[in-house]
């Protein structure tokens, strides 16, 4: 799993080079419906099937089987690589060319990305009206049980925004951006995206673009006057 199109670009063009008689190339990045349409004409003239898989999840999900993917291909070669998917975790419906999947990953994205902004803006409307963060997330807990959405409050309400090996602003600026274009080409405003990209463009504007994608949480402090950029977050060592 690569970060964008170009570094997927380059390794497809050497795999291609090589030649992929009765091979099946499986791509878990999350790419724009267009790489996927190139990608899928390049391994075909090469010889092979392109199966496009992204996944939602962070490593520990990795780690524990529990990521979300979603395939696409033709029947044939998904039916054969879906044992070794399922392996990774949840399955959600095949469809039948890959750039559909790049599609519902950016679909997906939007979403998520969408919900913790608005949960950025709840927290730190809630910390202006002095209201405890644990009840927040109790709130939270009760109304939005899925495990994403509760690792993203609970990492934004303790501050914990050390990306790791995790998802990291400057990732999601280039998701959003990918986003857009799909959204432009498809003559089909995202204006929540358009909300997103702002804060995530603010937040790394602000020094925290290596740091978790909840980083956006300390770009709304700083918006509504609670905190100075980085300075804070050197202030509590994370």
């Amino acid at each position: 799993m690569l970060a964008d199109d170009v570094a997927c670009g380059s390794v497809l063009q050497q795999l291609c080079s090589c030649g992929l008689k009765n091979k099946i190339i499986v791509n878990h990045s999350t790419n724009t419906p267009d790489f996927a349409r190139s990608a899928t004409t390049q391994v075909t003239a090469a010889g092979g099937v392109y199966i496009s898989a992204p996944v939602w999840g962070r490593p520990d999900a990795a780690a524990a089987a529990k990521l979300i993917v979603v395939p696409a291909g033709p029947a044939d070669a998904a039916r054969r690589v879906l044992p070794f998917l399922a392996a990774h975790g949840r399955l959600l419906p095949t469809q039948d060319v890959p750039f559909k999947a790049n599609v519902m990953k950016l679909t997906g994205n939007f979403m998520l990305f969408g919900f913790v902004n608005t949960m950025c803006e709840a927290l730190t409307l809630s910390d202006k009206n002095d209201i405890p963060r644990d009840d927040i997330l109790a709130f939270i807990e009760a109304f939005f049980p899925a495990p994403s959405i509760q690792g993203y409050a609970k990492r934004m309400a303790t501050e914990s925004l050390d990306a790791g090996a995790g998802f990291t602003v400057d990732l999601a600026l280039k998701d959003v951006r990918y986003m857009r274009q799909l959204a432009e080409s498809s003559r089909s405003p995202l204006r929540t995206a358009d909300l997103v990209f702002s804060s995530l463009l603010q937040a790394s504007a602000n020094g925290y673009g290596k740091k978790d994608v909840g980083a956006m949480f300390l770009a709304a402090q700083q918006a509504a006057g609670l905190l100075t950029p980085v300075k804070h977050l050197e202030s509590v060592g994370r």
